[in-house]
């Protein structure tokens, strides 16, 4: 048997090794909700899909059965006001819920079933894209392995199994920055497609991806900037291949036209979450209860590494992570913030590297997945810190 796996390609055998941590974090997922929720689940396929369906997941399930509703009234699009407010689907993005809807029509299937399938399907190519990634950026395997491992095993990094949107657009974002390393520009014309269409900090991040692709060229780092090229025909033209993104986002934004009367839709129905626009940092400490208060101190320590680490990092990269932090902050709410900064994997590679060169590196994943099912039982109850 050592024979056999000392024969294996190692990118292929650290591929292995993500992929069974993966499927050994679902089992216990199950088994978790299990302990805590007998009389509920079991160890069934039914019991772990109505397991990773809570919170907003059932928006996304309507829209897959019913589609978007037509609203002419800009109050119905959402709002909200003291105790009093109104939610709609325009606060969610197409791509997921089309998705499994393709996925129901084609296997003929139900919606938990398909998102089953998908969840599966996605943690999987998120964790193969992220390791895969570092594999070429970093070119050292067993780092790869050991900042994947990481990113796979991160306390709030269970949204990446559940029937929500972070492992799909995760996928499409980081196998964008591989087309952009691999040079398969085709491809990243694809990509940039479902990236803009599953969430809308999609559209924001192709920023920070062009500059990668900068970066790549040899046109831009931290030392130099080559105007003279980066404005020059030959990069105009190549350029052009980002033009699919926001031409996506585009047909999204007259299809929303078309059903409300805004092409915004989508920002409007925010105020449904008790969302509106603000000063980033007065999104802080803004209402009382636990969650708030932990998510606050949680970004308040994010950023605090995002200052440390600014100067080991590339203009990319500082740009992806400060966009992904300044967005759900100018909301003016900090809840599901552990989301949106699962998908920051700049922090992770930094973190990870750090951690590789501990004694006790390996006792940190051990306390890491534990933490991870600690998070995960607040996500079994449905508790509001998990949202």
């Amino acid at each position: 048997m050592k024979k056999i796996v000392s024969s294996i390609n190692p990118i292929l055998k650290n591929i292995i090794i993500l992929l069974s941590i993966s499927i050994i974090l679902k089992i216990a997922y199950l088994t978790l909700s299990v302990i805590i929720q007998p009389e509920e689940n079991s160890y069934t396929i039914k019991s772990y899909e109505n397991i990773i369906f809570r919170n907003d997941a059932g928006w996304y399930k309507d829209i897959a059965q019913k589609s978007y509703p037509e609203i002419r009234e800009k109050k119905l699009i959402g709002y909200s006001y003291k105790e009093e407010f109104h939610q709609s689907s325009w606060a969610f993005f197409p791509m997921y819920p089309l998705t499994n809807k393709l996925l129901m029509i084609l296997l003929h299937i139900d919606y938990k079933t398909a998102g089953l399938l998908s969840s599966l399907l996605f943690s999987f190519l998120s964790i193969i894209g992220l390791y895969y990634f570092c594999e070429l950026y970093l070119k050292n395997s067993e780092l790869s392995l050991y900042i994947s491992l990481v990113f796979l095993l991160f306390p709030f990094h269970y949204y990446y199994s559940v029937m929500y949107t972070e492992a799909i657009f995760f996928t499409f974002l980081i196998f964008s920055f591989i087309a952009v390393l691999k040079k398969k520009y085709l491809l990243l014309s694809v990509l940039l497609i479902p990236l803009v269409l599953t969430r809308p900090n999609g559209i924001i991040l192709l920023v920070p991806l062009y500059l990668f692709y900068l970066e790549q060229q040899g046109l831009l780092s931290t030392k130099k900037i080559s105007l003279k090229k980066i404005f020059g025909l030959k990069n105009i033209l190549r350029s052009l291949m980002f033009l699919t993104g926001p031409l996506a986002f585009a047909a999204f934004c007259y299809y929303q036209h078309s059903k409300t009367g805004y092409y915004f839709a989508f920002s409007i129905a925010q105020a449904g979450w008790y969302k509106s626009f603000m000063f980033p940092l007065l999104s802080l400490f803004r209402v009382g209860g636990f969650q708030s208060q932990f998510n606050s101190v949680y970004i308040i320590v994010v950023i605090v590494f995002t200052i440390l680490i600014w100067k080991k990092n590339t203009w990319s990269f500082n740009i992806l992570i400060v966009l992904s932090l300044l967005l759900p902050m100018c909301s003016g709410s900090v809840v599901s913030i552990q989301r949106y900064i699962s998908i920051i994997f700049p922090l992770y590679i930094v973190l990870g590297t750090y951690l590789y060169k501990i004694k006790l590196k390996y006792l940190v994943l051990g306390l890491l997945f534990s933490m991870q099912l600690f998070m995960f039982y607040f996500w079994i109850i449905a508790d509001p810190f998990s949202y």
